[in-house]
């Protein structure tokens, strides 16, 4: 064999080899099992993983604020349906409404238009205690998801029955009711029923004239949802809450 076909040869099973290496790792993504983009970047994993374990190559390398961290799964649950009722919903009202109606519906439907969204997993993320504690290590199902790590926000969301959504910047020990004071309401707001969308994707409800919302300090990173009173149109606008509320849960940000 001559030199030439020695290095010919030598060059064919390199190319083999890197081409089977490429296959086996495509196969490696497209059999998985489970796939979790953490922020930008997809793990695939061929064995159900459990929390700790997605976790723990982003865990330490930066400082996460857990109580931020928001899991969705991509590949089940389509929200779109519920999306265009909505805002078929705040459209029908608005083309029937005062001009200041008009004006905040109006706003409150191309906010829901930009909204990203998925189905929430309403688990806690946390890699100290998934490593912990057994009952906050679940394992993740077949499936493909989205997970987000975020370090500690500096505001809190306002949307719904107001001019315009709105962030305030997040203060220590400040309750709702102050937070409240520096949002411009509608007329037609309901101020008596607020729900505050906790980072961890419980529901709260709250109200300027209920005594809790004068101890409840929102965390950072909570969306505050200023419904519409149901008086007004109130089949209607008892659904639009409803969907509302259901969406801002399960909005990717």
């Amino acid at each position: 064999m001559s030199i030439k076909e020695f290095f010919l040869l030598t060059l064919l099973a390199v190319a083999t080899t890197d081409l089977t290496a490429m296959e086996q790792s495509d196969a490696l993504t497209t059999d998985a099992k489970v796939e979790v983009r953490v922020n930008s970047t997809l793990y695939a994993f061929e064995q159900l993983p459990t929390l700790a374990e997605v976790l723990e190559p982003v865990a330490l390398k930066q400082q996460w604020y857990w109580p931020a961290s928001k899991l969705f799964r991509l590949n089940t649950v389509s929200l779109e349906p519920q999306r265009q009722v909505l805002l078929t919903k705040l459209q029908h009202i608005a083309s029937n409404s005062t001009p200041e109606q008009q004006n905040v519906l109006l706003a409150l439907q191309a906010e829901v238009s930009g909204w990203q969204l998925a189905e929430r997993v309403l688990i806690t993320v946390d890699y100290d205690l998934a490593r912990i504690a057994p009952a906050k290590n679940p394992r993740f199902t077949p499936g493909t998801y989205q997970l987000l790590l975020n370090e500690r926000p500096s505001y809190l969301s306002f949307v719904g029955a107001i001019s315009s959504s709105v962030r305030l910047a997040y203060q220590p020990a400040t309750s709702l009711n102050e937070y409240i004071k520096n949002i411009r309401l509608s007329s037609f707001a309901d101020t008596a029923n607020l729900y505050v969308v906790k980072p961890n994707g419980e529901v709260v409800k709250a109200g300027v004239q209920l005594w809790q919302s004068s101890q409840l300090q929102p965390e950072p990173g909570a969306m505050v949802i200023i419904p519409f009173q149901v008086g007004w149109l109130s089949d209607e606008m008892a659904e639009i809450n409803e969907l509302l509320i259901t969406l801002a849960v399960n909005r990717v940000y």
